[in-house]
């Protein structure tokens, strides 16, 4: 099986420290667990979690969704986590020693299943503060030059059993930003189509959507609950969408891409499957 991640706009490994004082037990675990009616995970699968829009210093529902996050991490035996930007609020991080590193990550992401890789995509926000402080691969930004290099991604990595692309803004939205997506919808829907991406996951809008517009094939995720809530709805292209407060817990095998919303209370609220359609799955 083979997998492609494209990352919208950045990526970066990064580690969370724990924090003195906190005990994570066998018996913490047992009486902390997701109940999904899937097996925890597919078989011989590559897990990952997908969090957006979280970095308020532990305010709102970060600490409880960082608490399931780490609870998810250790059920489901993650290898990596996912960000969909919005890292830091307001306005970013002013430097490499700037203390949102400890307020509005390291203290709150501190659970020691979260000792993952963390592959983070910068949002607007983000990009408000000293965003080449913070991700020296993004120091230089030209759009024609992302484009290409994703295309020439895309083009290259055409025979992949699945492909996921990540970015920050979503192309459909049932929230906040409902029809005041057309401009970037424009650029990347023709080209993710052309070569069959599986599923597009972003963030931006506070919520919890999956959102499947009629004709198209690609399937689009939006996991930008990780703290503050927005209001969303129902709208045309609607498969689910819910106003609380939680992250997305994907697992990939060969046959099937399972992608679960959990809350934070440890709930999972909806779970979707997608089935590989190349002619390169096995």
């Amino acid at each position: 099986m083979k997998i492609r991640v494209l990352w919208g706009i950045a990526c970066l490994a990064l580690h969370a420290n724990s924090l003195a004082g906190d005990v994570y037990t066998d018996d913490y675990y047992q009486q902390h667990v997701i109940a999904t009616e899937h097996t925890d995970t597919l078989d011989k699968s590559w897990n990952w979690l997908v969090l957006g829009d979280w970095g308020r210093n532990g305010h709102f529902s970060q600490r409880s969704v960082a608490q399931w996050m780490d609870i998810a991490a250790r059920q489901f035996d993650v290898d990596m986590i996912v960000s969909t930007g919005d890292n830091f609020y307001d306005n970013g991080i002013a430097s490499v020693d700037d203390p949102y590193w400890q307020t509005s990550f390291e203290n709150v992401y501190h659970g020691p299943h979260l000792f993952s890789n963390w592959y983070v995509v910068l949002g607007n926000h983000d990009y408000r503060g000293n965003w080449q402080a913070k991700y020296a691969e993004t120091q230089k930004q030209d759009s024609q030059a992302q484009l290409k290099w994703l295309t020439q991604q895309l083009a290259e990595h055409q025979d992949a059993t699945w492909t996921f692309v990540i970015g920050h803004h979503p192309l459909y939205s049932s929230g906040k930003r409902y029809g005041k997506n057309k401009a970037i919808r424009n650029v990347l829907e023709p080209l993710l189509e052309q070569y069959q991406v599986d599923a597009y996951f972003a963030g931006h809008e506070h919520d919890l959507q999956h959102n499947q517009p009629a004709g198209k094939h690609m399937a689009h995720f939006v996991s930008g609950a990780g703290s503050e809530i927005r209001p969303t709805g129902q709208r045309e292209f609607t498969r689910f969408a819910a106003s609380t407060a939680g992250f997305a817990a994907v697992s990939v095998n060969a046959r099937e891409t399972l992608i679960q919303f959990i809350n934070d209370q440890g709930d999972v609220i909806y779970s979707h499957s997608l089935q590989p359609h190349k002619e390169a799955a096995q």
